[in-house]
């Protein structure tokens, strides 16, 4: 990180000596995570950027002071595409708003844009309308999504009640064979991790493995949830 040009950034923009300190600690620990996992800030995406945020949740934390100051590096660092993300990933977190079906990692455009229509856009809309498979079948013959379609959102929207398992990590553990919380709360968090790191290298899946601490807080915090799905 070039903590001088940074600061003097900081400083133009209004930020005072102690926060422009703050900031700049909070986008180390981002480097530090990233360096860790094998890349830099100049590589990370948005899926780099959701792992960080997950990985840091998993212990309970709030992410949005990391969140701020991870928006204002990018925006120095001329990335306004990184910094957009980082700013909706804070507002969507300082508004507790219901995370929506749009931001899941794969999921059609066209499906998203019907469910919208009869008001399923959210992850609770989806639990809600999803939560049987006779509402799936229901809800796919009214919208004309595909059940299988139907079946994905309500996997990833049912993972996705966990904090920071969303758009991306929602879609590793669906497409590594997570099909459930209970699923989740029934794996060894040992071997699940194991399992989940050896699936991104083999898949060339797009985004960084969760480390330990955090699919052992991901499997104990499933175990804490109630089942709202049946199959």
């Amino acid at each position: 990180m070039e903590a001088t040009a940074f600061r003097a950034f900081l400083a133009k923009g209004g930020r005072s000596p102690s926060a422009a300190a703050r900031v700049i600690g909070y986008v180390a620990d981002y480097e530090s995570y990233l360096n860790e996992a094998g890349t830099t800030l100049d590589e990370a995406g948005p899926a780099e950027l959701e792992s960080f945020v997950a990985h840091f949740e998993a212990s309970g934390d709030d992410a949005r002071l990391y969140l701020w100051a991870i928006a204002y590096w990018y925006e120095f660092a001329e990335e306004p595409f990184l910094a957009h993300v980082a700013g909706e990933m804070r507002r969507v977190r300082v508004e507790e708003s219901s995370f929506r079906i749009r931001g899941f990692r794969g999921v059609d455009a066209s499906d998203a844009e019907r469910l919208e229509r009869v008001g399923v856009g959210t992850v609770p809309a989806v639990l809600e309308a999803g939560a049987t498979p006779a509402q799936r079948c229901a809800l796919s013959a009214d919208t004309g999504v595909s059940l299988e379609a139907i079946e994905d959102l309500v996997r990833l929207s049912d993972l996705a009640r966990l904090s920071g398992v969303k758009g991306v990590r929602a879609r590793l553990y669906v497409d590594a064979g997570i099909r459930s919380i209970p699923d989740l709360a029934a794996r060894e968090p040992v071997a699940l991790c194991t399992e989940l790191r050896s699936w991104v290298e083999e898949s060339g899946f797009e985004g960084l493995a969760p480390f330990p601490a955090e699919v052992a807080h991901s499997v104990e915090a499933a175990g804490r949830l109630e089942a709202v799905v049946t199959w």
